[in-house]
């Protein structure tokens, strides 16, 4: 017996996967899944019946939009980093890498503005 109820498609107004969400608020669906795995994720409210290999988690969407308005995601920036901003690597070239490494775990370091995709620059 599954711990949630199960609906079809169409879902009821208000409610929306986690793949719907993603889509329409422009995440990446590994965006939403890793948030998926921490404590104060909205609980599913139900079970989307399978329709292909497995069923899909059904979540309130205003949950959703309250968990994302607490938690946002940082914006993924492209190399090269805009003026005024620094990576912490490159803070680290200036500054010594162990220096750059300790300060960040410290009271008042700067929070990061946005996140550097992997693959936006050169490896320095």
């Amino acid at each position: 017996m599954p711990r949630h109820p199960v609906i079809a498609e169409p879902l009821p107004a208000g409610m929306v996967t986690l793949a719907g969400y993603a889509r329409r608020e422009g995440y990446s669906r590994g965006t939403i899944l890793g948030r998926q795995r921490r404590a104060a994720f909205p609980a599913r409210a139900a079970t989307l019946a399978p329709g292909g290999r497995r069923s899909a988690g059904v979540y309130r969407d205003e949950e959703l939009d309250l968990y994302f308005a607490a938690h946002p995601v940082l914006p993924v920036m492209t190399w090269p980093v805009p003026p005024g901003l620094v990576t912490l690597r490159g803070y680290g070239e200036r500054a010594g890498r162990a220096a750059a490494r300790s300060w960040r775990s410290r009271p008042g370091f700067p929070v990061p503005v946005g996140q550097l995709g992997r693959t936006a620059g050169p490896k320095v």
